[in-house]
């Protein structure tokens, strides 16, 4: 299990920024809303575009001193990027989360966090697990290293 000091691993994407509609944890996969503002991606299994949320660099609001990424607040400008395949990020893992092993396809688990997709050839496949992290018995969701497929 990684505790990343920034999201973005290998390369970069396109940048967007968005407001915030709900709370945002930089690594959790985002969609946007009917409004245009920026939303943990709501739909699991569902194909995602590999849309994360990064630190907020900008005004400084990037990594606290004891290592978490500081969230955007409801209002917030969110900074995400737009990966492309080959590209690797710090994406998130729910709590109590299936063990994850390097390779496994993830999909998103429909509340911002990546989960074991159900079947290797499975729609909504967005990413291949980069490190291996068991956090099944987590309270809290945790970072973990993937490439974009």
């Amino acid at each position: 299990m990684s505790t990343p000091r920034t999201i973005i691993a290998v390369s970069t994407g396109v940048r967007r920024e968005a407001e915030a509609a709900g709370v945002i944890t930089p690594g959790d996969l985002v969609s946007l809303d009917t409004t245009g503002k920026a939303v943990r991606h709501a739909t699991a299994s569902a194909k995602a575009t590999p849309q994360f949320a990064i630190e907020n660099e900008i005004f400084g609001n990037g990594v606290y001193n004891d290592g978490v990424l500081q969230s955007y607040a409801v209002g917030d400008r969110v900074l995400t990027e737009v990966m492309h395949p080959g590209n690797e990020v710090y994406g998130t893992l729910a709590a109590s989360a299936a063990a994850i092993v390097i390779n496994d396809p993830l999909e998103s688990a429909g509340d911002g966090t990546l989960r074991k997709a159900s079947a290797e050839t499975a729609a909504g496949v967005i990413a291949r697990a980069a490190e291996a992290v068991d956090n099944s018995g987590g309270g809290s969701k945790v970072h973990i290293r993937v490439a974009i497929t």
